[in-house]
């Protein structure tokens, strides 16, 4: 199986982290000494990725400008030795950035509007990847988590593959996988009740799709929105699953959500204490 194409939302105010988000896009704020964005976009390069769709709101210079080179920056760590700075700061080979703008001043809302909005740059048999823009997966062992995604989808055969995050009690999250008796998936409920046993499984939002998702997504995008009122990928995957075969690929590494001040935080420092524990 080849997978070539990634869409990364990274759109919107970042209302959560008011007022650092005032000038610096919540994607860019750092996780350790990268911005958080950047963990899923090595996680999708390493993984053979070619074409990076994000889809962002405004200008999103900051994006922009980390993933160009610079050319004086450059010229200077060379002409000073610090070569392994410099191979840190240069843009990914073979990758190409796409943005795609999202209108905040449409009304509609929700993670299905990035998925919808790249819906003519995906062809309807061709197979992509869905990753959120604030999270990380980390594996002290090396491992990637998109490319055995990837691998198990092949293997199975399937339509599709989505990565869950195991957990313990489910007391505080959204979006626990509804399994079939043979561990695929047949939908994902985003809002259980507190002690809901649906599954130990969470929706980190890190999809492998084809195309033809795309078809339901349009659908979604013209009908009404959830209850909360948002349009939810989540209500978009649970259709897709009635008619596409979506395997399930259970995450190895440690799952870090940095969509808020306090998981942000914690994952910086568990993060720096595991990665200097293993240096």
């Amino acid at each position: 199986m080849t997978v070539r194409k990634a869409i990364i939302p990274v759109a919107g105010w970042g209302t959560r982290r008011l007022p650092v988000t005032k000038t610096i896009d919540k994607c860019m704020l750092p996780l350790l000494n990268r911005p958080i964005v950047d963990y899923a976009v090595q996680e999708c390069v390493q993984a053979g990725i070619t074409d990076i769709y994000f889809v962002i709101s405004g200008p999103a210079t900051q994006l922009r400008s980390y993933y160009e080179h610079n050319a004086q920056l450059e010229s200077y760590l060379d002409s000073s030795g610090k070569q392994t700075q410099l191979a840190d700061i240069m843009p990914p080979k073979n990758v190409t950035f796409h943005y795609i703008e999202q209108d905040l001043a449409d009304p509609r809302y929700g993670t299905t509007v990035p998925l919808w909005l790249c819906r003519d740059y995906i062809g309807g048999s061709e197979q992509f990847l869905v990753v959120n823009g604030d999270q990380h997966i980390y594996r002290e062992d090396g491992g990637n988590e998109a490319k055995e995604l990837i691998s198990q989808v092949s293997l199975s055969g399937a339509d599709g593959g989505i990565i869950g995050i195991p957990i313990d009690d489910n007391g505080l999250y959204q979006g626990l996988f509804v399994l079939k008796e043979n561990g695929d998936l047949a939908g994902i409920n985003e809002f259980p009740e507190p002690g809901d046993k649906t599954s130990n499984l969470k929706n980190p939002g890190f999809y492998l799709f084809s195309g033809d998702v795309m078809k339901i997504a349009d659908k979604h995008m013209s009908g009404k929105p959830s209850k909360t009122g948002e349009y939810l990928v989540t209500d978009v995957v649970t259709e897709y699953v009635q008619s596409h075969k979506l395997t399930v690929y259970r995450a190895k590494g440690q799952y870090f959500d940095c969509g808020t001040l306090e998981s942000w935080v914690r994952a910086n420092n568990e993060l720096l204490e595991l990665t200097s524990t293993q240096n």
